[in-house]
This record gives C-alpha cells, structure tokens and sequence, in this order.
C-alpha cells in the first residue's frame, strides 16, 4: 500500500477475528520510529482504525492477536 504524507489511512475489521494492528519496523527512508503507529486496544468486526501519517517512511505492521498477518505501508512526499 502506498499513501502521502498527511493522508489518512482506514482500516476496517471486516473479519470475525479479532484485530489489533502495531508497527513492527523502523522507516527505511528517514530512520525515524514509527513506533507511535498502533490500535490501543482490540477491535472487532466492524470496528474502524484511521491513521493519519504525519512523516514519510516505510511501515511494516502486523496484527498483535495474530502476529503472522502483516502488512506494509510505503509513506511518501
């Protein structure tokens, strides 16, 4: 996935397991964290996660519940 700095990223649980997304890497690009990119809590179907990326990067995330699903973000200018 790719997105621009700024914009906002929404990722909705359309599953019946449980979801709980968290960074897993640092940027390649400005080697800065992306640490402070995660849910606080678990949600369930239905239930909505938006971000809004305010630095340019690469972002691997993955679900805490179920840390073999991940997913990559290609943050750019």
């Amino acid at each position: 996935l790719n997105a621009k700095r700024g914009e906002t990223i929404r990722f909705i649980n359309n599953s019946n397991n449980a979801l709980r997304l968290a960074s897993t890497e640092y940027s390649e690009t400005e080697n800065k964290s992306f640490a402070y990119f995660g849910q606080d809590k678990t949600s369930s179907k239905g239930d909505i996660y938006e971000y809004t990326f305010t630095e340019t990067g690469f972002i691997i995330y993955k679900n805490l519940n179920k840390p073999e699903h991940t997913g990559a973000i290609l943050i750019v200018q």
